[in-house]
């Protein structure tokens, strides 16, 4: 009766946390939310988000991360199956949070209404990134870097990996690298995400600027060689991406290394590595002194220091 009259006021059908690493004061708590589910297609929107999650942790960095996150999914009901513009423009649905293909003329662009996402995202009580998933089976996703939120179709083949690339946008801020979109030569200034730049390999290790740490390193579950690869950010020249090939260009690709990087910065922007620790202040000779670090699956090393 409760889960009815919570549909009926507004679209919300529980809560269901489906990994629990830790204190969500510090952890990601990622939250994915559904569109376009009437009440009996529930059981599709657990399908496509289990499908989401196997995939979302079975590529690196986020694989080895995982202890930094909690994961929860939140039902949401809409009044009819399926979205907006699907799967040709002008058919409209009624849905919990208005998401449509076709935005901004583009088809495969599939927007949310952000403010109603995150309004059924707070349904748990804290939320740092959010995927929306549309009830369709059609291609296309979105991330709105500015607003932690990565859209994906639940019901179509490149669902998950169109969830990872959007996630690269939404919590890793990185830009896309593949080169239509925009002007054929790029002009603008330099961009903040760590997955562009306007220099190339000799200009960034004159400059030790953006990746040029990682110039030349090929070890790892990365995408090839690093190195500076002309076009990038919707333009063919002007303008390079860190590998040849990863996924911030092509869908079923590993990252590149400054893209991983990219991730793992920000989830430290998120996450402290130690979830508890002796307090601030004097100690007077006889405290126990104290860290407890997130276990992050791998051996640690600690160091301690008394007056440096």
């Amino acid at each position: 009766t409760d889960s009815k009259d919570q549909i009926e006021r507004g679209g919300f059908a529980g809560v269901t946390t489906l990994v629990d690493n830790g204190p969500p004061a510090n952890r990601i708590d990622l939250v994915f939310v559904g569109d376009g589910y009437r009440a009996e297609d529930l059981g599709d929107y657990e399908n496509h988000v289990d499908n989401a999650m196997v995939a979302f942790f079975g590529i690196e960095p986020l694989q080895s991360y995982l202890p930094l996150f909690n994961v929860h999914r939140v039902d949401v009901v809409s009044n009819e199956t399926g979205v907006d513009n699907d799967p040709v423009e002008g058919i409209t649905r009624d849905t919990a949070m208005n998401m449509k293909f076709w935005c901004s003329g583009i088809e495969r662009l599939l927007c949310v209404d952000t403010s109603l996402a995150w309004g059924y995202a707070n349904n748990v009580p804290s939320t740092d990134a959010i995927l929306a998933v549309a009830n369709s089976s059609m291609y296309g996703g979105a991330g709105y870097s500015w607003a932690d939120i990565g859209t994906f179709a639940g019901a179509n083949s490149s669902a998950t990996d169109v969830a990872i690339h959007e996630i690269g946008h939404s919590l890793a801020n990185l830009a896309d690298e593949y080169t239509y979109g925009g002007d054929e030569t790029y002009s603008g200034p330099e961009l903040t995400a760590r997955n562009a730049s306007i220099y190339n390999a000799s200009e960034m290790e004159a400059s030790e600027t953006k990746w040029a740490n990682w110039l030349g390193e090929s070890s790892g579950p990365w995408d090839g060689t690093c190195n500076t690869f002309e076009g990038c950010n919707y333009s063919t020249y002007g303008i390079y991406r860190p590998s040849n090939n990863s996924m911030m260009r092509s869908l079923n690709r590993p990252f590149n290394q400054p893209s991983a990087e990219a991730f793992i910065i920000e989830m430290y922007r998120i996450v402290d590595p130690l979830d508890d620790h002796t307090p601030h202040g004097v100690l007077n000779g006889e405290s126990d002194v104290y860290i407890t670090p997130i276990d992050v699956g791998h051996a640690l090393e600690i160091y301690w220091y008394v007056d440096d």
